[in-house]
């Protein structure tokens, strides 16, 4: 087969007939492309996660950065109070 001798498993070899074989090389060749549905559910699945995961560590990073200029502010607000206190 042309197949084995150029190693391309992307293709499905073409069984004609109507013996057990044809039969079996057409539940093969369904099996294949429901498990090719189901991996390319599964990397539509892992880019909405990539996605997710990126928006969740831009949040994170917010998070970490909001008490750290509240605390600049609060400097600047009681530098401010002592300036017009003297």
């Amino acid at each position: 087969m042309a197949m084995e001798a150029e190693s391309d498993l992307s293709r499905t070899p073409e069984v004609g007939g109507r013996d057990e074989v044809a039969g079996v090389a057409g539940a093969l060749e369904s099996l294949v492309r429901r498990f090719e549905g189901f991996i390319g559910d599964i990397r539509r699945a892992a880019a909405g996660l990539d996605e997710r995961s990126a928006a969740l560590d831009e949040g994170a990073e917010a998070l970490q950065r909001a008490p750290e200029e509240t605390g600049q502010q609060i400097s600047d607000v009681s530098a401010s109070m002592t300036s017009i206190a003297d």
